[in-house]
């Protein structure tokens, strides 16, 4: 079961500096493959969000947005003998395309020969993913080292080398045996040196529990005149906590929304007409109920308009059109007899304007033969 949001964030992180050392407690992580992170999209959000942290100095937090949900990176030094804060990444040309988190790989805690710290405040039993971020390192003195991670069992389960330069990362899940669990940075297989991290995000994977739907939205409520049998109203969507659940929809409590006869549900999630519909002004009130994964549900009624008929309020007519007939005319004059060429002038045709022109035309064209 995922704690209550007060108790997730009661977590507390120890950090325990040591090469050797004996443990509160320590389940099993079982690790993926290491990878570098070259972009915040690449920080897993599956699960239930229960802390990240910085390994900062200066008491800078950070909140990264990551598909839609804003990770706060929590300030805390957790080896306080060897955190650094400086443009550690981002000094050599390290750039993940967010500032944020670019400022949170430009610290991080580091120890020679490796060193632990412990997650607590853990629910026993409650399977957790955490993603280690490891130390951003760009300069030419650190950026080839590599660091490994391990869970404090005997024997320890170790995951593959992942880099300072990359940015390196891995993820590792396990299901917890107590509130604690030790988290080791070993130093890696190749050029291991100074394992650290810059970050960390420790998730619940736990499913979440269930909760109903919260609210419908139709897109769209106003019906044209008239409208014939399977003609889309609009679509219909459902809010729920739950953001992975699907959803049914129904018609309910027709005994007092009669309305519902008239409508259908199409293609899932499309309200369509289920008869001809009236004319301008009739109204119609149906009530819908969302039913999701769970079989939890959530009822809304819609009232539904037709377009009322509406009086013209104004009338517009293109402006007169206005010829060039001097130079239309001057061309064809010469060689016609001194009559209107009605087959050359467009329509509309005002006549006492034609012949006021026609007359100031040919006496110009006259002149100039």
């Amino acid at each position: 079961m995922i704690p209550p949001p007060p108790y997730r964030h009661s977590l507390s992180f120890i950090a325990v500096l040591t090469s050797c050392a004996s443990f509160l407690s320590a389940s099993e992580i079982t690790w993926q493959p290491t990878f570098d992170l070259t972009s915040a999209n690449q920080i897993n959000t599956d699960g239930t969000f229960v802390a990240a942290l910085n390994a900062v100095s200066d008491g800078n937090s950070q909140t990264v947005t990551v598909g839609g949900e804003d990770i706060l990176f929590s300030a805390d030094d957790i080896a306080p003998a060897n955190t650094g804060t400086s443009n550690y990444f981002t000094g050599s040309g390290g750039d993940t395309g967010n500032s944020e988190l670019n400022t949170v790989l430009n610290s991080h805690s580091y120890g020679g020969g490796g060193w632990s710290f412990q997650l607590t405040g853990l629910t026993g039993g409650t399977e957790y993913q955490i993603q280690l971020i490891g130390a951003g390192d760009t300069r030419g003195c650190c950026s080839a080292r590599n660091q490994r991670a391990g869970d404090g069992e005997s024997p320890e389960n170790v995951s593959g080398d992942f880099s300072r330069s990359g940015v390196g990362s891995v993820i590792g899940t396990f299901t917890a045996a107590s509130s604690t669990q030790t988290i080791s940075l070993l130093d890696g297989i190749n050029n291991g040196q100074d394992p650290g991290i810059s970050a960390y995000i420790l998730r619940s994977t736990a499913a979440p529990t269930p909760r109903a739907p919260t609210d419908i939205a139709l897109s769209n409520s106003d019906l044209a005149p008239n409208s014939a049998s399977g003609t889309l109203i609009g679509t219909l969507l459902t809010s729920d906590p739950n953001s992975s659940d699907t959803h049914t929809y129904t018609f309910v409590d027709t005994g007092s929304f009669p309305d519902n006869n008239l409508f259908t549900i199409a293609n899932g999630d499309e309200l369509r007409a289920g008869t001809t519909l009236g004319g301008f002004g009739a109204t119609y009130s149906i009530r819908l109920r969302t039913t999701d994964n769970d079989n939890l549900t959530y009822d809304e009624t819609f009232p539904l308009n037709v377009e009322a008929a509406m009086a013209p309020t104004a009338l517009s007519f293109p402006p007169p059109t206005l010829f060039s007939w001097e130079l239309r005319w001057a061309q064809t004059l010469p060689t016609l007899s001194p009559k209107i060429p009605t087959a050359l002038i467009p329509i509309p045709i005002n006549w006492s304007q034609v012949l006021e022109i026609w007359t100031m035309v040919y006496s110009r064209s006259q002149g100039a033969l």
